[in-house]
Formats: structure tokens, C-alpha cells, sequence
């Protein structure tokens, strides 16, 4: 991801264990830990951009999978 972060904005983000979770709409770097903002519908996410969370990053299908631990995400779609 580190080669061009801005290119992966739009991208849809699949978690392996919770599925499509939404879309990045944004990086956010002026926190300690730069940030992806994801968007589901109208909630906001937000994902430390640490290389363990990532699995795979598809450019030609426009999806990044990650591998988040439990609690997480998980807040966020309650």
C-alpha cells in the first residue's frame, strides 16, 4: 500500500471475517497512525493502516482484504 496510498481511495475493503465492510473514502495522516476512513452506507470506519491487518491488495478488482482483529470493525456495525 505504501508505493502510492492515494491510489487504493475508492477501493472496497472486505474483511475475511466479516465481509464487504464499505469503501475507503480517505487517509487520514495527521493522527500518530495514519488511518484508512471507510465508508458503509452512512457510517464511518476507521482502520489503522498497519501492514499485519492487510492480506491482499487487488488493484484490477479495486478490493483490499484485511484480516482485522475481533472488536474492531465490529463496533462500528453494531
Amino acid at each position: 500500500v505504501s508505493q502510492s496510498r492515494y491510489e487504493i481511495i475508492g477501493f472496497k475493503v472486505v474483511d475475511q471475517r466479516l465481509g464487504d465492510i464499505g469503501t475507503i473514502h480517505s487517509i487520514i495522516e495527521n493522527t500518530a497512525q495514519p488511518l484508512f476512513e471507510i465508508f458503509k452506507g452512512e457510517k464511518q470506519i476507521l482502520i489503522p493502516m498497519i501492514d499485519d491487518f492487510i492480506v491482499e491488495v487487488n488493484r484490477s478488482k479495486k478490493e483490499i482484504t484485511m484480516n482485522t482483529p475481533v472488536g474492531l470493525v465490529d463496533l462500528y456495525l453494531d
